[in-house]
């Protein structure tokens, strides 16, 4: 999340009134959670990079009987297959730039594909699953931000040349997509860990 998260997260909770929220700055796999556990774990589009097996297992000792963990998530597709008519768009600019970096072994895109559902079960948990499907329309001046969210340390191997990365995205997105607007399905899950 980082301090300018928590920072957000800080004073949404002050607008609120939620007075009984601990933030901490940490790997979840270091955080303790206390002897009388907790109702609920959340974790919102991250727990694909975590240790998930040891994230599960710790989960499960630390919530009450009846607790919950919730994780959410959208997958829009991978960049780099081009499955999305924009991903071919981004592919073009992001080879000029950093060459072939998202299809190098140890990239998200080619971890393995442990299910975690499965992942959770052996954990001891009780799996629902709900899907959302969501149309969007993204400005074609967003796209790079939005990419940025779903390529993990692609603004700092841009560095100094990030200005000029979104500059041509943007220029290129736009002979493309002359409307102005690049239209995208994502799709959105909850998965809710029950401790029965």
């Amino acid at each position: 999340m980082g301090a300018e998260g928590i920072a957000l997260g800080e004073e949404k909770a002050r607008r609120e009134g939620a007075d009984n929220v601990e933030w901490r700055l940490d790997r979840a796999e270091n955080v303790e959670i206390e002897r009388e556990g907790c109702d609920l774990i959340t974790s919102a589009s991250a727990f694909h990079w975590m240790d998930r097996e040891l994230l599960s297992r710790r989960a499960f000792q630390g919530l009450k009987i009846g607790g919950s963990l919730a994780l959410l998530g959208g997958a829009g597709g991978n960049v780099w297959k081009g499955a999305q008519d924009w991903h071919r768009v981004a592919v073009e600019c992001l080879r000029d730039y950093v060459g072939e970096w998202g299809q190098r072994p140890g990239q998200r895109e080619n971890r393995p594909k442990e299910d975690p559902e499965d992942i959770l079960a052996s954990a001891g948990f009780k799996i629902e699953r709900f899907q959302y499907p969501t149309e969007f329309s993204w400005p074609v001046d967003e796209m790079a931000g939005y990419m940025y969210s779903i390529t993990g340390p692609l603004p700092w191997i841009l560095g100094e040349r990030r200005a000029d990365f979104e500059r041509d995205f943007s220029e290129a997105l736009t002979r493309a997509f002359p409307q102005g607007e690049v239209h995208q399905t994502i799709n959105f899950f909850l998965l809710i860990a029950n401790k029965a």
